[in-house]
């Protein structure tokens, strides 16, 4: 970013893909007013690092840092960064001092994503926000069959496919009162939507598993999507299985329109184009 010849940046992951245009991140408030806008993570893995961040920020602690999950305990993921937009003339010099924290950074966080706005606290920048738009998951909708008294993904055994979504037809899914937690989607793929609730972007690229051989990868399905809920005290709605693929179980889930299915499949077939999917 700092050797871009742009003064606004837009820099994203390789694996994530836009399904609207982005530059209307450029006009969201929150980065005109600030200067750097961020994307929030799943809401996964209670696990409180306050300690860790009384140690390594400036006094006074920002209330930005204060109102982070970090803070509060309840996700040791706070930021993703697939999409970080920076506007390198508002706000201060991003280019700081050699760590001299005790502790690795690496240590403490997963990968680089939350570096960037603790980044921005180190040098005492206060000037950033997070995108004001949800979280979720989309990929292959499946229904849980029988009552689940844990919040575990579910077997194989005990899950269908929804036929709605592969014939093309428009589902009602508002939940089932006598059973509400019977709708799951398990993807690599990270979903974010924009302030009308429509998806903008996601991370995790196109396949349904990106770590598996390549004789065995084959595209996702996106048939449906779900957003994270925010509940008082329930932290668990996320479990990460293996091969970084997540599962997201809730009440209700919405079907993938068709402009958002046509944008995947023209970003599928450009992937297989060059051999990349």
């Amino acid at each position: 970013m700092l050797l871009s010849s742009f003064r606004e940046v837009l820099f994203f992951d390789a694996d994530a893909l836009f399904l609207q245009n982005p530059g209307q991140l450029f006009e969201q408030k929150a980065y005109t007013k600030t200067g750097a806008l961020f994307f929030e993570d799943r809401r996964i893995m209670p696990e409180p690092k306050k300690e860790w961040l009384q140690q390594i920020l400036p006094r006074p602690i920002s209330r930005n840092a204060m109102a982070t999950r970090f803070w509060t305990g309840e996700s040791g993921h706070m930021q993703e960064s697939g999409v970080v937009v920076v506007d390198k003339m508002n706000g201060s010099d991003r280019d700081g001092n050699k760590d001299e924290n005790k502790i690795s950074v690496y240590d403490m966080v997963y990968g680089d994503k939350e570096t960037f706005r603790i980044g921005w606290e180190l040098v005492g920048d206060t000037y950033y926000a997070f995108y004001d738009g949800v979280t979720g998951i989309i990929g292959r909708l499946r229904i849980v069959v029988q009552r689940l008294r844990t919040r575990r993904p579910p077997l194989n055994d005990e899950i269908i496919l929804r036929q709605d979504y592969r014939n093309g037809r428009r589902a009602s899914l508002e939940g089932n009162e006598q059973n509400p937690e019977n709708y799951t989607i398990c993807a690599p793929q990270l979903l974010h939507l924009d302030t009308n609730g429509i998806p903008l972007w996601f991370n995790g690229w196109l396949l349904s598993n990106k770590y598996a051989d390549g004789n065995k990868q084959k595209p996702a399905e996106f048939e449906a999507y779900m957003v994270e809920t925010v509940v008082p005290g329930e932290v668990d709605a996320w479990k990460l299985t293996e091969s970084n693929i997540c599962c997201l179980t809730t009440d209700r889930t919405f079907p993938v329109d068709d402009s958002v299915r046509e944008t995947v499949k023209m970003l599928i077939g450009l992937a297989k184009e060059v051999d990349c999917c």
